[in-house]
């Protein structure tokens, strides 16, 4: 239903007349689409190999927003923009979603849930998983990823112009650079590393080289080529936020409290860091000059990486677990 509405909101948008319109239609848009990915990522959970789960989830969250999201449909909703006017691109937009939510219709099923978790489905309920110490530090490295990756799309480009001098041609390197990287360490690198080597030392590792994106515009004067690949190897940051926004709470709570464990994670982690950390970083901007929102990046990647180093282990190949709360680690269990 929600892919529907989404879509349907879409539609909406290019047949608005009036700005009204289309503010209410992209707000109930955005409402529409907040659900889908919470309730996506538990399905792939629950039906993926604990083998492959890392890896799956990870295409789930990153490859499709890389490839379809940040290349594709710019390039082809722009053009139609241009060529057949902006409502065109609205109403074209819709139709993917209202065809997958027809193939969601007829072939989704409900994942099944192992016996023991039957009984946690009914209510699970926010002050217990607030006890989970893994999903609050979940919580806090999804606010301060989501807020570096925010602050890195916004703010480096207008650094790399402004400040360093660098043609509009050169910076879309670098920026294209970082979209690649996003796809690559999001989708694939990070999780498919963490299916083998543990959750915890890869969102620690890969956190602390978001420091490198933004301190290479700040510090590093190289030839392009260099910086574009230093920046690419600095926004291997992404390759944590799929498994700290969805992996490691789905492995750390028990199955009928997924949905809920992800949903707060990502959507406090886009409220606070998609939202919040931008408005503050760009007022330290305005107050200390551009270089200032970048050092808050670097300053919430460096966090996310020393938060990181206290999660409990989830990984199945790590652990020997295969099902969902295994690892359970509430706040004040000394045995974490």
């Amino acid at each position: 239903m929600t892919v529907l509405v989404f879509s349907l909101c879409s539609t909406a948008s290019g047949l608005a007349g009036g700005f009204a319109g289309l503010l209410a239609a992209r707000m109930m848009m955005g409402v529409a689409e907040g659900p889908i990915l919470p309730i996506a990522q538990s399905i792939m959970a629950a039906e993926s190999s604990p083998a492959r789960r890392g890896l799956n989830m990870g295409i789930l969250q990153a490859l499709g927003a890389a490839v379809l999201g940040s290349f594709l449909a710019p390039l082809v909703l722009v053009s139609l923009a241009e060529t057949h006017g902006w409502r065109s691109a609205f109403l074209l937009a819709g139709v993917p979603g209202v065809v997958l939510a027809l193939c969601l219709a007829l072939w989704l099923r409900e994942p099944p849930l192992p016996r023991a978790e039957v009984a946690s489905v009914a209510r699970p309920r926010l002050a217990e998983l607030l006890k989970h110490r893994n999903l609050l530090l979940c919580v806090a490295i999804s606010i301060c990823l989501v807020g570096w990756m925010i602050i890195g799309w916004v703010f480096l480009p207008l650094y790399y112009v402004q400040v360093r001098g660098f043609r509009p041609g050169d910076m879309s390197i670098v920026m294209s650079a970082m979209g690649v990287a996003a796809g690559l360490f999001g989708a694939f690198i990070g999780p498919a590393l963490s299916d083998r080597f543990g959750r915890r030392p890869l969102i620690v590792v890969l956190s602390f080289t978001g420091l490198g994106a933004p301190l290479v515009a700040l510090f590093l004067h190289a030839p392009l080529a260099v910086m574009a690949t230093a920046t690419f190897v600095g926004w291997g940051a992404a390759g944590a936020l799929a498994m700290a926004m969805a992996t490691v709470p789905a492995e750390s709570l028990p199955a009928g409290s997924v949905a809920t464990a992800i949903g707060l994670t990502q959507g406090t982690g886009e409220i606070v860091g998609g939202v919040i950390a931008p408005v503050l970083a760009g007022l330290a901007g305005d107050a200390w000059g551009l270089q200032a929102p970048l050092l808050v990046a670097a300053a919430l990647a460096g966090a996310a990486g020393l938060i990181a180093l206290f999660l409990t282990e989830t990984a199945p190949r790590v652990t020997g677990a295969t099902g969902f709360g295994t690892p359970v680690a509430v706040l004040g269990d000394s045995h974490s």
